[in-house]
């Protein structure tokens, strides 16, 4: 596994830990889950693309990952399982645009 996948995960998996205890209320669930996790979904696919290309590996952990969240915290709601699938897609987006500006290495 190269060092940029491994941080990445990393860095998803705090995101996640730490995000269950930003949800007080419905309406920060809402902003959370509609606007602050696809917004770090594109900017995370982006910025890992441009670095790394695409990569399916994340994209799989960011709904994997992300199961737990729905289970333990938001008391087992399987209707919310549709967030993972609008990550997934949002991320890939940020990684086809990240893989688009990627610069490319001159042999």
């Amino acid at each position: 596994m190269t060092k940029g996948r491994c941080i990445t995960i990393v860095l998803i998996a705090i995101w996640y830990i730490v995000f269950p205890f930003l949800l007080i209320d419905t309406g920060s669930a809402i902003f959370l889950l509609l606007i602050v996790n696809p917004v770090l979904s594109l900017l995370g696919g982006w910025i890992y693309g441009k670095a790394y290309g695409f990569d399916w590996l994340i994209l799989w952990l960011v709904a994997f990952l992300f199961i737990p969240v729905i289970y333990f915290h938001m008391a087992g709601q399987w209707d919310c399982m549709i967030y993972p699938g609008i990550y997934i897609v949002v991320m890939s987006l940020g990684m086809v645009v990240g893989k688009i500006f990627q610069k490319k290495k001159v042999v």
